[in-house]
């Protein structure tokens, strides 16, 4: 018998077939004769460790993570990937233009007011990155009066407007964080503050100039899930039973010491399998 969530599955690999410019087309058949859908993807390219472009090949643990679905799922499909700033994720899944989004989609209840989440795949706590050789900056008081960057349409936007940080610092909000490590190299800003996980992502591929300081923490808990269209709840059932597989079969340890080998005690980031999402 074909389970309702595979039913599900189907049915939205078979619209996504035909959506975004691939109207009509159908992807190259699996082994098995059947023909591999195409599914739209939303994904970062500016994340190292998570999600980056190198031309048209993309690299990352989120990377890592909707392809091994792709080749797991029931049925199984094609990814296909929809570069997009971290901003445009809600709306992106709302219109129609991706069916899913891994893209250190922090898990929130205002979010869930208009998609769903699968997951979480990662959890991680806010962080604050500086230029290489500062000292000046360890502690959130430190942090007061100074400039400090971060991403448009995040909830590490909302963490330094509403926490702590409140009214205490000025605030620069990018689209990418490319342009918050620029400003922070050339002076413009005193700080990044976003995902630990992505500031260290970021402060790995340019140790001579950024460095992530330690033990410094705003906020709670980031946890990633996977974004759906909003009503997707025996697929977001599907995708999270994946997740838990992902987790307990090894893979996320695989992955995560290939794009984040030097960072101690990864258990920290690592979902317990009892405390995935519901999907309720």
């Amino acid at each position: 018998m074909i389970s309702v969530a595979r039913v599900l599955i189907a049915s939205l690999l078979l619209v996504s077939a035909c959506s975004a410019g691939d109207a009509g087309q159908q992807a190259p058949s699996s082994e098995s004769g059947e023909p591999s859908r195409k599914v739209n993807v939303g994904i970062a390219t500016d994340m190292p460790g998570l999600g980056v472009a190198s031309g048209y090949k993309y690299s990352g643990f989120d990377v890592d993570l909707y392809q091994w679905l792709g080749q797991h799922a029931e049925p199984s499909f094609v990814p296909v990937a929809v570069p997009m700033p971290v901003s445009d994720r809600v709306n992106a899944l709302v219109d129609g233009r991706v069916d899913l989004v891994v893209e250190a989609f922090s898990i929130t209840d205002a979010r869930r007011e208009e998609v769903d989440f699968a997951g979480p795949y990662l959890v991680t706590k806010q962080g604050v990155m500086v230029r290489t050789g500062d000292t000046s900056i360890q502690t959130l008081a430190q942090l007061e009066g100074r400039t400090v960057c971060t991403l448009a349409g995040s909830t590490s936007l909302q963490q330094v407007v509403e926490g702590a940080l409140k009214k205490k610092v000025t605030l620069i909000e990018e689209t990418g964080l490319q342009q918050c490590a620029d400003r922070l190299r050339s002076g413009l800003a005193d700080a990044v503050s976003t995902d630990q996980l992505i500031l260290h992502g970021m402060a790995q591929q340019d140790p001579a100039h950024l460095s992530v300081v330690p033990n410094l923490t705003l906020g709670s808990d980031e946890s990633y899930g996977i974004g759906l269209p909003n009503g997707s709840r025996q697929l977001c059932e599907a995708f999270t039973a994946k997740i838990k597989e992902f987790i307990v079969d090894g893979y996320w340890n695989n992955f995560f010491a290939q794009h984040f080998g030097d960072l101690p005690h990864p258990e920290q980031y690592q979902p317990s399998v009892d405390r995935l999402d519901r999907c309720e």
